[in-house]
């Protein structure tokens, strides 16, 4: 992962808690240091415990599926296109569809 798509990431999040701690802090009208410090300890523990729970999840399931992933990636992909072709034919039935059995029989039938 590159120090700039890291950064964003670092900026995206720190606007977050900045905003929901703007939020608290309308909503409360007063200056509470206690309640301000408890809501700052919190978004601070959980976003560090959060990323470090990500990281984790994300080797661990590196570790357990990458010997696999071409064959999930296949899979994945033709379950996409059996289901794109399936809602194809469903929203398209012309008679034209339909008659597709036929109308390749009969190009045999005239066949010299």
């Amino acid at each position: 992962m590159s120090f700039s798509l890291l950064l964003i990431i670092a900026i995206s999040l720190g606007v977050d808690a900045m905003v929901v701690s703007l939020s608290c802090g309308l909503k409360v009208g007063r200056i509470i240091w206690p309640a301000y410090l408890k809501i700052a300890l919190a978004f601070g523990i959980f976003q560090g415990l959060m990323t470090a729970i990500g990281l984790g999840l994300g080797h661990l399931g590196y570790v357990l599926f990458q010997p696999y992933a071409h064959l999930i990636a296949t899979g994945f992909f033709l379950g996409l296109a059996g289901k794109s072709l399936h809602e194809f034919i469903k929203q398209n039935k012309s008679p034209k569809l339909n008659k597709l059995p036929e109308l390749l029989t009969q190009n045999e039938d005239r066949s010299p």
